[in-house]
């Protein structure tokens, strides 16, 4: 009998996971919190498009509708930048505004 959990099932599963979690921007936005720390806000909030000066096909930019608060700077993270490469995305924090 062959063993299931061999390194390149687990390598498969790994690759398949992280393209499914990056296939659409939300997706993106939610693995990105989930993944620094704020999970409840990755599965409660709401996201909307926005426009910026430095948008382009391959850049938008995401407000959320109730977004992380890191206490000890008393700021909110409300604005994400998401990149799109090839067919995934990918999003870092961008700023309040």
């Amino acid at each position: 009998m062959k063993k299931f959990f061999s390194l390149k099932n687990v390598l498969l599963f790994i690759l398949i996971l992280f393209i499914i979690l990056h296939i659409t921007p939300q997706l993106s936005i939610r693995t990105h919190l989930f993944v620094t720390g704020h999970p409840q806000t990755a599965f409660t909030t709401q996201m909307n498009k926005t426009k910026h000066g430095s948008e382009s096909k391959n850049v938008s930019f995401y407000n959320l509708t109730d977004p992380p608060t890191i206490k000890a700077l008393d700021t909110d993270l409300t604005t994400y930048k998401v990149v799109r490469i090839f067919f995934l995305y990918f999003t870092v924090y961008h700023g309040n505004g």
